[in-house]
């Protein structure tokens, strides 16, 4: 199993989304950019090509800030990794560790894109930069046993 941005990571950064978006923009430029930060976060199962065009207009909108690009980045990486267009999600969290380069769930994310490639030892050094910026990252530790035991390096997926 791998775990990058499951739903329950997505709803909380939603909220975060939300308030770095609203600030200086009229009722109906809020309303759309609440929308467009639903579908990003992929509310309520929204679909990968839903959650991409939520996403892109976010990044295209004049109301983001910096933080808002890094997570709207990150999540479309996530929909492209869903729609198993692994080239442009890796794209999408290059500019979310571009925009901030301590955003562990990116690394991680990237990594899993990575794998799901095939490149391997790349998915690794992406799941070590997201565990030496978030010891805590239990996603992080998992995705990269998951990439050792697909390499056949069994003793160290365990590590």
């Amino acid at each position: 199993m791998y775990h990058s941005a499951g739903r329950a990571v997505v709803r909380g950064t939603a909220s975060a989304l939300m308030l770095l978006l609203l600030g200086g923009v009229s009722a109906a430029q809020r309303s759309q950019l609440l929308k467009n930060v639903e579908l990003c976060n992929g509310a309520d199962r929204t679909s990968p090509d839903i959650q991409v065009d939520g996403c892109t207009a976010l990044i295209n909108s004049s109301a983001q800030t910096p933080q808002s690009l890094v997570i709207a980045y990150n999540n479309r990486g996530n929909a492209y990794t869903a729609k198993g267009e692994y080239d442009r999600a890796v794209q999408d969290y290059d500019q979310s560790i571009k925009l901030d380069p301590n955003y562990a769930r990116a690394f991680n994310n990237r990594g899993v894109a990575y794998q799901k490639k095939g490149e391997y030892d790349r998915a690794i050094e992406d799941f070590d930069a997201s565990i030496k910026l978030n010891p805590d990252y239990a996603s992080a530790f998992a995705n990269r046993a998951q990439t050792y035991l697909n390499k056949g390096e069994y003793a160290r997926a365990v590590q």
